[in-house]
């Protein structure tokens, strides 16, 4: 086994096309979906809606880019698609089951809603709201 000595390597400059996203496409798109998304009260729930944002948006962008288009033209509109597409059940990797009971996109679409079973026991009538 060797080892090797001296200074660490540097890390790699970012590749041009995702310099460009960070720095000019991705704090427009965030910014979009943190509006888009305020009404979302759980903030875990929140935070991984915007997570799919900003990986759909990279994906969509590289292919927008492979295809020639200049996306920095048009960003608002991009932020707009994806937050969309997010929000109807769009993951980068495939969509929310439609008929899986727990999915919030199944539960918009069908109009119900899933809650917790009540903590105490209703055998003997409703629970009392007393301690």
């Amino acid at each position: 086994m060797t080892t090797r000595h001296g200074p660490a390597p540097r890390a790699q400059p970012l590749h041009p096309l995702q310099a460009v996203f960070l720095a000019d496409v991705l704090p427009r798109v965030e910014r979009h979906g943190r509006v888009y998304f305020r009404h979302i009260k759980c903030p875990d729930r929140r935070e991984e809606q915007l997570a799919e944002l900003r990986a759909l948006a990279w994906e969509w962008y590289v292919r927008l880019v492979r295809r020639g288009k200049n996306v920095l033209a048009f960003v608002s509109a991009l932020a707009t698609y994806v937050a969309r597409a997010v929000n109807s059940g769009r993951r980068l990797c495939g969509k929310e089951a439609s008929k899986d009971a727990l999915s919030p996109s199944a539960q918009k679409r069908h109009r119900f809603s899933v809650s917790g079973l009540p903590q105490q026991s209703t055998l003997n009538g409703s629970p009392s709201t007393t301690p």
